[in-house]
């Protein structure tokens, strides 16, 4: 599932769901499963489609065109963390089925001794068979 994370002028962050294969963003209600009103969108604005593997997003020829991570697009793919700029609007990709990248804990001091008492072992043994004799 995809989510949109708008972030507002005021710094408030409101979030769109993306639920239809097929989803529409725009100013019209009618016609677009994530309506804004906002005076920089166009009435139909983008589609954002749901792939085999991803999500895609489309321009729909809107008048301020779409924007994916600075990069004006006519269409292209959409990634988890990806910024999407909708006319003045700006957006956060968040990808609910991704994994989160596991975040770097404190190195545990205990299995960075046993690794160099591994290694340190390895090259003892090495020391004491000696060097290797061609046949």
């Amino acid at each position: 599932m995809l989510k949109l994370i708008l972030k507002r002028p005021d710094g408030k962050e409101e979030t769109f769901t993306v639920t239809e294969k097929n989803s529409y963003i725009g100013r019209v209600p009618v016609v677009n499963e994530i309506q804004i009103d906002h005076p920089s969108l166009s009435r139909q604005h983008a589609r954002i489609k749901q792939m085999k593997k991803g999500y895609a997003i489309y321009d729909l020829r809107s008048t301020n065109g779409v924007l994916v991570n600075g990069r004006k697009i006519k269409e292209g793919e959409l990634n988890d963390g990806d910024e999407l700029r909708l006319g003045d609007l700006v957006f956060r990709v968040k990808l609910r089925d991704q994994p989160e990248r596991p975040r770097k804990s404190a190195r545990n001091p205990l299995k960075d001794l046993d690794r160099i008492e591994e290694k340190m072992a390895i090259e003892t043994l090495t020391e004491r068979s000696g060097p290797k004799r061609g046949k």
